[in-house]
This record gives structure tokens, C-alpha cells and sequence, in this order.
């Protein structure tokens, strides 16, 4: 398993559009720009990071019509939910989880 990297996600954020990325102190920041809506990620794992994002029921089920892997989609469905969608936090650990990263981002930009 490749070793996923800060320069990864930098650069599969920055690509997906609408989307801006900043550095902070504790990790990297990321947001949804276009629709104001926010989700972060954070580096104090050891080995790996962690990134939280806000999905709408609209985003929940073009994820499931979407090519994810099931462990996604249940980590999606099992997530608590808030007025602003599902608190939905996955770990990061390898450059596969950063494409699954990207297409939840973009699912979330279109929904």
C-alpha cells in the first residue's frame, strides 16, 4: 500500500472544482467554496489523516450511484446526522483512499 502524503491530498483538492485548500497549523484545510460549505482534514495521526465532511441527502445518494467502495458507502450511512447532512469522518491511509477523498469532494460540489 502506498503511503499517502499531505502533497496528495493538496493536490487532489486543489484539482476538484470550487474547491480552495490552505495549510494550517495542525493539519490541511479545505472548502467547498461554492456552496460555503466546509470540510476539513487534519494531520494528527500517526501514519495517516483524517477528513470530515458535511453530505446532504442529495450527495448520500449520488454516492451511492457512484463507483465507491461499499466500505465508504457504510462509513457514509452509519454517519450521525446534523441539520447540515452527515458528519461523516473517514481515515486516509493510502493514494486509493485519496481518489475516494476526490470523489466524495466532487459528488459534494454537485449536489
Amino acid at each position: 500500500m502506498e503511503r499517502v502524503e499531505k502533497a496528495d491530498v493538496f493536490e487532489v483538492c486543489s484539482s476538484v472544482d470550487g474547491m480552495g485548500v490552505h495549510e494550517q497549523e495542525n493539519g490541511v484545510g479545505t472548502s467547498a467554496q461554492a456552496r460555503e460549505a466546509n470540510h476539513s482534514l487534519h494531520d494528527p495521526c500517526k501514519g495517516y489523516f483524517m477528513i470530515s465532511f458535511a453530505l446532504g441527502e442529495k450527495a448520500v445518494k449520488a454516492a451511492h450511484e457512484s463507483d465507491l467502495p461499499v466500505s465508504v458507502l457504510k462509513v457514509i450511512d452509519n454517519a450521525r446526522k446534523y441539520a447540515e447532512g452527515r458528519g461523516v469522518r473517514l481515515q486516509v491511509r493510502s493514494v486509493e483512499d485519496v481518489r475516494n477523498v476526490e470523489k466524495i469532494a466532487t459528488i459534494k460540489m454537485a449536489s
